[in-house]
């Protein structure tokens, strides 16, 4: 503004020593952005800073539950005896705003305990929604979701194993701690070998306490889906959802990952959503899903 009104010969600045012409005002205008940019990122980081701080105030207290209830837990070798539960969807219907078409629509299915059920279909056909509905992640539009005959309620505190596994910037043991962080090194390393992840350990400078980078950069998608089956092997939980576990990886990947998510499954019950039929064959029994409807 100063600059404009001085070519313009509105004002003069006084403190300039100098007649400001066009070559000056236009140097001095490519400038202020860079001279600037500075208090620029400054004030950004502090809005950012107050963010997170409101956060962390909203969060603080469910980590707190979290680390309460994860006190007593059991060895990496399946879910507590009765934590298994059979899981029935009853006429669920999922509508999004702004769609035409149901993403599920009056689906039905009955997983009974201790049974893995596969969920199949085309993208888009419903899978992840589904099991979203399943997890208590996502109300849906119409229907209920049965967790041992009662309604759900909100969450079915099941474990889910997605395509793309967080990593955060910590150790190999924080990373597959995570959700257990009082797990003792002896079960962690149950956890390791139970998943078939020794290979990376071996590989690794300082072994379970080597840092991996922010979401797991210094490993592969594979060695970060073992570590998402580690961390599984560490949980008690006995409802596990699974979806898409092995859509990234390379057939060898695939078959080496195929034999640690049947151990990790057998004797709870799951989900499994998958366009691979190495994967669905792991499975109880599979579902077909097109357009939000159960086929076939």
């Amino acid at each position: 503004m100063y600059v404009g009104a001085t070519l313009l010969g509105y004002v003069r600045v006084p403190l300039l020593p100098f007649h400001l012409g066009a070559q000056v005002g236009v140097f001095v205008l490519l400038l202020a952005p860079a001279y600037f940019a500075p208090l620029g990122r400054f004030a950004a980081a502090y809005h950012q800073r107050q963010e997170a701080l409101a956060a962390a105030e909203i969060l603080a207290p469910l980590s707190r539950r979290a680390t309460a209830d994860a006190g007593a837990v059991a060895p990496a070798s399946g879910p507590a005896p009765g934590l298994a539960p059979g899981v029935a969807l009853q006429g669920v219907t999922v509508r999004f705003a702004g769609r035409s078409r149901s993403a599920l629509s009056n689906v039905s299915v009955f997983v009974p305990p201790r049974t893995v059920l596969g969920v199949a279909g085309p993208s888009g056909s419903g899978k992840s929604t589904l099991l979203k509905v399943a997890g208590g992640w996502l109300r849906p539009s119409e229907g209920q979701v049965f967790i041992d005959g009662a309604p759900a309620a909100g969450s079915a505190r099941a474990l889910l194993i997605g395509q793309h596994p967080y990593l955060f910037s910590g150790t190999l043991a924080d990373n597959i701690a995570l959700g257990q962080p009082g797990a003792s090194r002896s079960r962690i390393w149950a956890a390791i070998v139970a998943a078939q992840l020794t290979g990376l350990l071996g590989r690794l400078p300082d072994g379970l306490d080597t840092v991996l980078g922010e979401r797991g950069w210094s490993i592969s998608g594979g060695e970060a889906q073992r570590v998402a089956l580690a961390r599984a092997f560490l949980s008690d939980a006995g409802f596990v959802l699974v979806d898409e576990p092995t859509a990234h990886l390379d057939a060898a990947t695939e078959a080496a990952l195929i034999e640690p998510l049947a151990r990790l499954l057998r004797g709870r019950t799951a989900l499994v959503a998958s366009h691979s039929d190495a994967v669905l064959g792991i499975a109880d029994r599979v579902i077909n899903l097109d357009e939000g409807r159960i086929r076939g």
